[in-house]
């Protein structure tokens, strides 16, 4: 038995196995216990998988005759993975907080000239990407991420200078945000990640419609204690919060990262770039209209590097551009703008980066996926296809082997059976005093019947190697007399009856041999199985274009599971093996072989308690058909 090769090991083993090598004997008990036999090597190795999927293999030869002891299986390791998860779990519930604290403080220093609401506020953004990280915790640590957001936010807008009630009112509303955004982006969803457009497209309106109920809720806010202007600041605490929850969040929705190398040096060329065209278009004082040339410069990162690079830039990209609008003042791309109108534009600006982000690189994360996915595909494709080869040119191989041994062993034992058998038919015209004479007979029956196994080797053998049949013009009723004079022994031995109407008018063109043989197989096998008193009925008609016979017995019949499996290569059916009727299985896959190989084909058709109806179907033989080669000289 042929086993892996070595550094593949296979684990899924859940019961003892016990293999035959040679004389060496190998036990499987455990799993993460592996046996594995080399080619033309009696050797055998247990393998335990450890927990990096490695393998610890001791060998031992096959004449050392003692049992492969088992190596037990060694158990996994789970410190690693553990201690990972635990570190991952304390650097998000200490860092998120922070981060939402810190860049809310921050948020309180960006107000807009005359209103008391920020001109962008990150931590919004952070704020969503903590709760993503911590709802794949399960719901619990979600709503307690939910808490913990609405407590950084008080804090940092009781610090900022407002008052307490307005503090926990703006908490509540950055708490119920983040709430509505995790609910709108997994409703009916089990998980999201930006792998494709229209995850991305799920992504932005969902961040647009929580921003824009925390603004109404803001607004309202800012409407009852300060006499804001509802829509202003509806308008710019919505467009604040979407741009930094879609320029932050997409860290917390990351896709698996694929299997594509990282060109450092493109990278690092193209943020050299980026910063060059910020310099250029967003410079204080500029008054050229050039901040198209951001985005021609964003697309290379979306297109070309991992999607956490082209998010990375940005983010960075937002905070540039909102240091440079609180650096320019009033002037934005060298227009002069009013305070409110500054903001809203601003943010404006940061959304178009952002939605631009998000939505290409989905796009082209889900094309470089599936593009990859093809080729793995066409990878596994040609490895199976050349696997299938090599293993079709091992079978072709083992085949010709086998049927050369075949031929080669029948022809050598052909001979001394023919010489028993010539012998025990000379013995057989003697008188002989008992029991010689049953010795004899002994004798010159079983002679036959291995005379007759070697000529079904021998049709095996020759039939597999598809020799080309040496057709002739046969007449019916000559081939069938033929065939019941050669069995006329057998057929009184069986004390059966074989009724044979055959017209005169009937011809075949077939190898001569092959047909005798199909004949011979399926009147024989009809005389085994009706049994002694039994009944044989053949028939041979010119029906079209053949000459079709037609073999009924009266015996047991068989059943369909039995008929479907009549002509694989050693089967017999259970009730011939229970009546130790003789025979190997090999007679009707011969004959259908010899059949078809001659422009024929066999079938059959049984009831059981009824009998078997066999029928050959042979090509006729047509006026002026030339004969064979052999049959012409």
């Amino acid at each position: 038995m042929t086993g892996t090769r070595l550094g593949e090991p296979r684990c899924a083993i859940d019961r003892e196995i016990n293999l035959m090598t040679g004389t060496a004997e190998h036990g499987l008990h455990e799993r993460g216990d592996v046996g594995i036999v080399f080619d033309n090597q009696n050797v055998s190795h247990s393998c335990p998988l450890h927990a990096d999927g490695c393998c610890a293999y001791r060998t031992r030869r096959a004449d050392d005759r003692r049992y492969l002891q088992s190596m037990p299986p060694t158990a996994p390791s789970l410190a690693a993975p553990a201690a990972r998860e635990g570190l991952r779990r304390a650097l998000l519930w200490t860092a998120g907080p922070l981060a939402v604290f810190a860049l809310a403080v921050v948020g309180t220093h960006l107000l807009v000239a005359d209103l008391t609401v920020a001109l962008w506020w990150p931590a919004a953004g952070a704020a969503a990407c903590f709760a993503l990280h911590a709802r794949r915790s399960g719901r619990p640590a979600m709503i307690l991420a939910l808490v913990v957001i609405f407590a950084a936010s008080v804090i940092a807008n009781f610090i900022g200078g407002r008052d307490l009630p307005i503090a926990l009112a703006y908490g509540a509303a950055n708490a119920m945000e983040i709430g509505l955004l995790i609910t709108l982006l997994f409703w009916r969803a089990a998980d999201l990640r930006l792998q494709s457009l229209r995850d991305a497209a799920r992504f932005c309106v969902a961040a647009l419609i929580a921003a824009l109920a925390l603004g109404l809720v803001v607004a309202g806010i800012g409407a009852a204690a300060y006499t804001h202007d509802f829509a202003t600041v509806a308008i710019l605490v919505a467009a604040s919060h979407a741009s930094a929850i879609m320029l932050i969040a997409p860290f917390g929705l990351l896709p698996p990262r694929l299997d594509t190398p990282l060109h450092w040096v493109e990278i690092a060329l193209q943020t050299v770039l980026l910063g060059v065209a910020v310099a250029v278009a967003l410079r204080p004082g500029s008054a050229l209209p050039l901040s198209f040339l951001v985005f021609a410069v964003l697309v290379w990162a979306a297109l070309r590097f991992p999607p956490v690079v082209a998010f990375a830039q940005s983010a960075l990209l937002a905070v540039t551009v909102v240091a440079l609008t609180i650096i320019s003042g009033s002037r934005f791309l060298g227009a002069d703008l009013a305070p409110v109108d500054l903001a809203v534009t601003t943010d404006a600006f940061l959304c178009t980066i952002a939605i631009f982000t998000v939505t290409v690189v989905s796009a082209q994360y889900s094309d470089a996926a599936n593009t990859i996915a093809v080729l793995h595909a066409a990878r596994v494709r040609v490895a199976a296809e050349r696997e299938t080869s090599q293993a079709l040119r091992l079978h072709l191989e083992l085949d010709r082997q086998r049927e050369d041994f075949l031929a080669a062993t029948s022809h050598e034992l052909r001979t001394p059976v023919t010489i028993i058998a010539g012998y025990a038919s000379l013995l057989t015209d003697e008188t002989l005093a008992k029991p010689h004479d049953e010795w004899v007979g002994a004798i010159s029956r079983n002679a036959a019947r291995l005379s007759l196994l070697l000529s079904n080797l021998l049709a095996v053998a020759g039939a597999a190697r598809n020799d080309e049949p040496s057709a002739d013009d046969i007449a019916a009723h000559e081939l069938v007399d033929g065939v019941l004079q050669a069995l006329a022994s057998v057929i009184d031995e069986a004390d059966c009856t074989v009724v044979a109407p055959i017209d005169t008018t009937p011809r075949i063109f077939a190898d001569r041999r092959d047909a005798r043989h199909l004949v011979n197989e399926l009147v024989s096998n009809a005389v085994k199985f009706s049994g002694r008193g039994g009944t044989v009925r053949l028939e041979a008609k010119l029906v079209g274009d053949d000459v079709v016979f037609t073999v009924d017995d009266d015996g047991p019949g068989m059943d369909a599971d039995e008929v479907a499996q009549a002509f694989d290569p050693f089967y017999r059916a259970p009730g011939a093996a229970m009546s130790s009727t003789p025979g190997l299985g090999l007679g009707l896959p011969i004959a259908r072989t010899l059949a078809r190989r001659n422009g024929g084909d066999i079938t059959i058709v049984s009831q059981v308690g009824v009998g078997t109806r066999a029928t050959l179907a042979l090509p006729a033989a047509r006026a002026g058909q030339s004969l064979s080669t052999d049959d012409a000289g």
